[in-house]
């Protein structure tokens, strides 16, 4: 949740003489609410996994205004690994059968630990994304569903056949005048045979914004 919705932290620090890890206010990722509430009236479902404990990682959403937004929260309880995250349950939690799972769903993150383990689904990994207006999310969206007319993995593929290739081999696409992305297939480490598509964004300048403190 941190760095991709917000920065949480300091709502757990509030009775503590202690400072969090990073000295910064309680803060969201610009225009979150707006393009969580856009993406729902337009058919997206939302759910948010956590290494967190689940009760912690409802206090900062109900904290922040953004619970509403979500209908289910996996914790830790579902996400004990290091080198990725289980999206089974969620799918579970929807309905959705594992084999349409790569149409249907996107995984969003702002590290290589939240890329998939057990389902091949389009990851986008995004460093610090809470900077970024929350747009690039709704754009990233837009830009999968119309290159796969409704199929995110087509999507991806089809993305990937119009990416340049670059010195070091890294197949770079310009997603639009704001923002890049290099597109690759990538292995985590305890997933057997499943290789996921990712999506990481880089040069992101037109959506930079900086996160917003939460008043």
């Amino acid at each position: 949740m941190d760095w991709t919705l917000g920065y949480f932290e300091p709502l757990f620090y509030r009775d503590s003489e202690d400072l969090p890890p990073i000295n910064l206010p309680l803060s969201l990722r610009p225009g979150i609410k707006e393009s969580l509430a856009q993406l729902s009236d337009a058919g997206f479902h939302h759910a948010v996994t956590t290494v967190a404990d689940k009760d912690k990682a409802e206090i900062a959403l109900n904290g922040t205004g953004l619970l509403k937004y979500f209908e289910a929260i996996f914790g830790y309880e579902t996400n004990k690994w290091i080198f990725g995250k289980t999206y089974s349950p969620v799918a579970d939690y929807f309905g959705i059968q594992y084999s349409d799972a790569p149409r249907l769903m996107v995984v969003t993150g702002d590290s290589k630990s939240d890329i998939p383990l057990d389902l091949r689904v389009v990851f986008i990994e995004h460093r610090k994304g809470a900077y970024c207006d929350a747009t690039l999310i709704e754009d990233m969206l837009e830009i999968l569903g119309k290159k796969g007319e409704g199929n995110f993995l087509r999507g991806f593929e089809e993305l990937l056949l119009t990416a340049t290739e670059k010195d070091n081999s890294e197949k770079v696409v310009v997603l639009n005048e704001r923002a890049s992305a290099v597109l690759e297939y990538r292995k985590p480490s305890i997933a057997g045979d499943i290789t996921i598509p990712v999506v990481k964004i880089i040069d992101p300048t037109g959506y930079e914004r900086g996160l917003q403190p939460v008043r």
